[in-house]
């Protein structure tokens, strides 16, 4: 039997136990990853660590670009909330986006880039070539375009993984319900899960007693383990929820609430994927 929560959150995201296809609820935990709660005080000084690095490398395309933007970016961090993901959605294409481009390594120029460039010139010029003149010309001067390796790039992998949300914390299921034709039936039990990122469970997968065919679609909600009617929550609360139809088609989302005299009101609201 559902409890008085799902049964709460059931009707005040206007789902339905009758609906064409099963509906999911259940729980889930926050998670931590070993040292999140240090990443995240520590967020500003490992950023500034990584700008004095960058000001000295002499590898790295681009430096003046991205010493620049790193720089704003830092000036535009406020509060330090991993798990929240407004935070992420703030800050993906400033502080994570540079990162992320750190810790990859320099594109050289290719071979494939040669060719393009090559093919273009000799079309200009009218003039005949094989395939063969091509690699002829890459072999020549290919040497010109090979980069260092930049002793710098495992220091900026390190911090981008620390300071990265989205491998910091997760909220991995706990207990999920199937609710369908009229009947309840519990289909996961983990009380004590490990972190699984962003990731959702394979609600497909979970087959039913009372059909065991493959699902067509399927809707889901799922909320914190602690929360409970009869403690009043002050702060929001997150809710993951989503619509699957057929094989490909679905969204999901992740939603902010706030309790306003026993009613759920919503406060932001984000895409978590879509199909």
């Amino acid at each position: 039997m559902l409890s008085p929560e799902a049964q709460f959150f059931i009707k005040e995201l206007k789902y339905s136990f009758h609906g064409k296809n099963p509906l999911f609820i259940g729980t889930y935990k926050t998670v931590y990853r070993r040292g999140a709660k240090k990443a995240t005080r520590e967020l500003i000084p490992m950023l500034n660590r990584v700008l004095e690095t960058l000001k000295s490398d002499q590898v790295i395309l681009q430096r003046e670009q991205l010493i620049i933007a790193l720089e704003a970016a830092i000036a535009n961090i406020d509060k330090v909330d991993f798990q929240d993901d407004r935070f992420f959605e703030k800050h993906k294409n400033q502080y994570i986006r540079i990162l992320k481009r750190l810790s990859r390594p320099d594109k050289p120029y290719s071979y494939e880039d040669f060719k393009a460039d090559f093919q273009k010139q000799k079309r200009k010029e009218s003039a005949l070539f094989k395939e063969t003149d091509i690699r002829t010309a890459w072999d020549e001067v290919k040497e010109q375009y090979l980069l260092p390796v930049n002793p710098n790039l495992e220091q900026y992998k390190k911090v981008f993984d620390q300071v990265n949300p989205l491998k910091q914390y997760g909220f991995p299921a706990t207990k999920i319900y199937r609710c369908y034709n009229g009947q309840t039936e519990l289909v996961y039990d983990q009380p004590k899960p490990v972190n699984n990122g962003r990731k959702l469970p394979a609600f497909s997968s979970f087959k039913a007693n009372m059909n065991s065919e493959p699902l067509s679609g399927y809707e889901y909600i799922l909320y914190p383990e602690s929360f409970t009617l009869e403690t009043p929550f002050l702060s929001e609360i997150k809710i993951l929820s989503g619509t699957k139809m057929g094989a490909r088609m679905g969204h999901g989302f992740i939603s902010y609430y706030k309790m306003e005299e026993n009613r759920l009101i919503e406060t932001d609201q984000f895409t978590h994927w879509i199909s």
